[in-house]
């Protein structure tokens, strides 16, 4: 009895450990992202927006589970592309039903052309925390 668990001891420590070191990997991938930074670039991004016209492309990247300018302005006739940039499969679906990309492997794009005023949210199915919104105004 004893022998069992000592071997069980064993196999969670080397399991801990294992864990350990791998989150230390995973680190050494990820950006360092100051918050400050990021809402301040938000609303750099936001400012050039208003000033942009009518027909313009915007870029959605998606990397490190989320949605890279998780709040999109644009106006009717103006289109997104989402770009996945993870190593993983994500979805972008519209909760309004406006739009769906079921799967978007590394590296694959999905596009879509808003026409209608509105606020629309979406998300990755497949993760369901990663959330974004396009505001689509008129001028």
């Amino acid at each position: 009895m004893r022998g069992k668990f000592i071997f069980g001891v064993t196999i969670i420590l080397v399991f801990a450990v294992a864990v350990f070191f791998m989150l230390q990997n995973m680190d050494d991938d990820l950006e360092e992202v100051n918050v400050v930074e990021v809402i301040e670039k938000d609303n750099e991004d936001v400012e050039e927006i208003v000033e942009e016209k009518k027909g313009n492309t915007y870029e959605i990247d998606i990397k490190n589970f989320a949605f890279i300018r998780s709040v999109t302005r644009v106006m009717p006739g103006d289109t997104v592309v989402w770009t996945n940039k993870d190593p993983a499969d994500h979805s972008v679906v519209s909760k309004e039903g406006l739009f769906e990309q079921d799967l978007l492997a590394t590296g694959e794009s999905y596009s879509y052309t808003f026409e209608e005023v509105g606020r629309f949210s979406y998300n990755c199915r497949i993760h369901p925390y990663m959330k974004g919104t396009i505001i689509v105004y008129k001028e």
